[in-house]
């Protein structure tokens, strides 16, 4: 048996125990892995965009400018959900993701091109693209996994799927604390 064989050999044992411990059964591992991982990389996103927003707000415009951007987060939150609505009633709902990433990655770049620049305006509308982006995209996620397991999975996977945002909030968490150090909060 060459080395090739004998690692992934290896591999495939140590992810048949790793599946073991965590209680997977077969057909089980590939979603659960995939899943996981794009938690952990949502929650790290939501960790950092939100760190940043949020320290800048406090910086630019101090405590007392956060109550009325819970309100106007919680509202363009909605508007966002409405036009997804909107879109998906048009027959389009497999359009939706990819125009949304679009949509949101434009906005997201204008918005910190903008702060970067020095536009006051900017700081408050990443705050609350934070809050939306954190908001939306965890029920859409949430959503879409309970439609990927059924129940009886769900109960065993969904706690997986919760372990994998914390390991991605604690890396993003250190992440943040390391380049505000490093970079500066604002």
């Amino acid at each position: 048996m060459d080395l090739r064989s004998r690692l992934a050999t290896l591999g495939k044992e140590a992810q048949r125990r790793l599946f073991l411990v965590l209680g997977l059964r077969a057909g089980e591992g590939r979603r659960t892995a995939l899943a996981s991982a794009y938690h952990l990389g949502f929650v790290a996103a939501v960790v950092l965009i939100k760190s940043a927003s949020n320290a800048l707000v406090v910086a630019r415009f101090h405590a007392q400018a956060l109550p009325p951007l819970y309100i106007a987060s919680a509202l363009a939150t909605g508007l966002v959900a409405w036009i997804a609505v909107l879109l998906q009633r048009r027959g389009q709902p497999r359009r939706i993701p990819r125009r949304g990433l679009i949509g949101a990655s434009i906005a997201l770049g204008g918005l910190t091109v903008a702060a970067d620049r020095g536009t006051p305006w900017a700081v408050l509308g990443l705050y609350v693209y934070g809050e939306s982006f954190a908001t939306l995209v965890s029920i859409r996620f949430w959503g879409g996994v309970s439609e990927l397991f059924d129940p009886r999975e769900s109960r065993r996977i969904f706690g997986i799927l919760g372990g994998a945002g914390m390991a991605g909030a604690i890396v993003a968490g250190s992440l943040a604390q390391l380049l505000g150090e490093r970079v500066g909060a604002v």
